[in-house]
């Protein structure tokens, strides 16, 4: 019986090692813009988040996003984040 790996990522926030599955990831795209990737797999560098409303919140306002991904946000892209971060 083979067990199999589970890959595991880090909150930007919180810090906190999960699942990769049980965490959301942000991409910076070819464009430039900030997306949310629901699947996972899209291309670009991305960050994870996890599904508290806290991490959101944090991430967003103390602009670890940006950080984390290698450019700031726009303030368009920002208040898409805010608006997902609504919906967990």
């Amino acid at each position: 019986m083979n067990i199999r790996h589970v890959p595991q990522r880090t909150c930007i926030s919180c810090g906190i090692k999960r699942n990769k599955s049980s965490l959301i990831r942000i991409v910076s795209n070819s464009s430039g813009s900030v997306v949310v990737d629901i699947l996972g797999k899209m291309n670009g560098r991305g960050v994870y988040l996890c599904y508290d409303k806290n991490c959101w919140d944090i991430g967003i306002s103390k602009e670890l996003v940006g950080k984390k991904i290698g450019s700031s946000i726009s303030s368009e892209d920002a208040k898409m984040l805010i608006e997902f971060s609504k919906s967990i």
